[in-house]
């Protein structure tokens, strides 16, 4: 692909935009998916009222991490009983029988599949959303009818296109081998959560960056951070090895990715993909966003270039701009890393 085809992989969603899909009850907007992420991951921003309940399930083909924006929800992944509140995240692995009900709502949450797909199967079993709130109660009734005049078979048929089980229903048998007991509970064990503020937090060039997940916890597929940063401008640079989004939680942000322009405030998500140069200017802040990278791999840089946080808060800032010598410095880690710095 040519620099100018690599640039138009570039996109910016506001609060609110992306394809909207009324869904189980809830409003599912899906704001990536693997058409713009090679495949690695698709993310979808959900909506769900109180009392909510997602029926047991499994995927076979990918793992589902749940990043908690409104709302407080319980978690059930195999054995494991996780809760959550805004600012938490949650992993789910493959083969894991998992569900989550929301106790105060309504719940707002990123799906975040890995690798991508799973959003084909929100597309066939929901509806267009006739407007961009939960649906009404009669409109997730009849969702079933989206398929075709067997909705039972259709859905069945649809389960196995895209490697979802609902657990306890005919469809589903729980192996008796003991071999595939064992591969369950080794998936099993990748399952965690973390609430909000927990996670490795490290001071990172200005601010504070709390590590979500990792290549080690998502097969390689991508690294999730939280950063927070004062008001003030990131360095134009270019990833060579990884597409790098943005979901901003807080503050406001104007990003420049390649030669477009993106104004992004909670509740957009920017794509800036591999090659393409990149930089940010925090406008309002301080700023709080995900940074999403994929695949996995940046984190190796990020703790390379910054120190263990002594509290989960901002560091001191310095009293002036780094000397070139530490600018040097920084540059020559980021070659080593796979990125460039373009100043």
């Amino acid at each position: 692909m040519n620099k100018q085809g690599v640039a138009e992989r570039a996109f910016g969603l506001e609060e609110g935009e992306g394809n909207a899909r009324w869904w189980a009850g809830g409003l599912a907007t899906i704001k990536a998916t693997g058409k713009e992420t090679g495949d690695l991951y698709s993310i979808i921003d959900v909506l769900e009222p109180e009392g909510a309940r997602a029926p047991l399930h499994l995927h076979r083909k990918e793992d589902e991490a749940f990043y908690v924006l409104e709302g407080e929800m319980t978690f059930h992944i195999g054995e494991e009983t996780i809760k959550a509140r805004p600012g938490s995240f949650v992993f789910g692995p493959k083969d894991v029988p998992h569900t989550y009900t929301v106790d105060s709502g309504p719940a707002r949450l990123l799906f975040l599949l890995s690798p991508a797909g799973f959003e084909g199967f929100v597309e066939a079993i929901s509806k267009p959303a006739k407007e961009r709130t939960l649906p009404p109660s009669e409109a997730s009734s009849d969702e079933e009818d989206t398929t075709d005049e067997d909705g039972s078979e259709s859905f069945a048929v649809l389960e196995a296109r895209y490697g979802c089980e609902i657990v306890g229903t005919p469809r589903h048998r729980p192996s008796s081998e003991q071999g595939e007991e064992e591969s369950m509970n080794e998936d099993a064990a990748r399952a965690f959560g973390l609430v909000e503020g927990e996670g490795e937090a490290r001071w990172w060039l200005g601010g504070l960056a709390t590590i979500k997940a990792t290549g080690k916890e998502t097969g390689g597929l991508y690294t999730l951070v939280e950063v927070l940063e004062p008001e003030g401008e990131a360095p134009p640079h270019v990833h060579h090895r990884e597409d790098e989004g943005f979901w901003v939680l807080e503050g406001e942000v104007t990003f420049q990715v390649g030669e477009a322009t993106i104004k992004a405030g909670p509740g957009s998500f920017v794509f800036g993909p591999k090659g393409v140069p990149h930089s940010y200017t925090i406008e309002v802040g301080p700023a709080r966003m995900l940074f999403l990278l994929s695949p996995a791999g940046f984190e190796e840089f990020i703790y390379a270039t910054s120190e263990p946080a002594e509290e989960r808060a901002l560091p001191p800032q310095p009293e002036g701009p780094p000397s070139e010598a530490e600018m040097e410095q920084l540059r020559a880690l980021a070659r080593q890393y796979g990125g460039e710095l373009l100043v």
